[in-house]
């Protein structure tokens, strides 16, 4: 399936779907696996998840995002949305140059 096709296949599924979801009987659909050449050779394995199941850990992702971002550190910038290494840079840079 698409992502173009994903709207029509939900308009029709989304009932059983959810429930499923909310019941703990969804179970991910097979990953497509493909062969990405590495720069000095060779080949890396790649996991392709389907539309379907990519919209639904994305959902899940940004409701768990609201529920436990306010409880991460302010100093805590891995896998966080909006802070990069950039950032904890500059938080050293300053915690740092206030100590002098």
């Amino acid at each position: 399936m698409t992502v173009y096709e994903l709207k029509q296949f939900l308009q029709t599924k989304w009932t059983k779907i959810r429930e499923d979801i909310f019941n703990n009987e969804y179970k991910l659909m097979l990953v497509r696996t493909a062969e990405i050449p590495k720069p000095n050779g060779g080949t890396r394995l790649l996991g392709i998840h389907t539309v379907l199941d990519r919209l639904i850990q994305q959902a899940i992702e940004q409701e768990l995002n609201l529920i436990y971002d306010e409880n991460f550190s302010e100093n805590s910038f891995e896998f966080h949305p909006g802070r990069a290494a950039k950032d904890r840079i500059k938080k050293a840079e300053d915690y740092i140059n206030k100590e002098a």
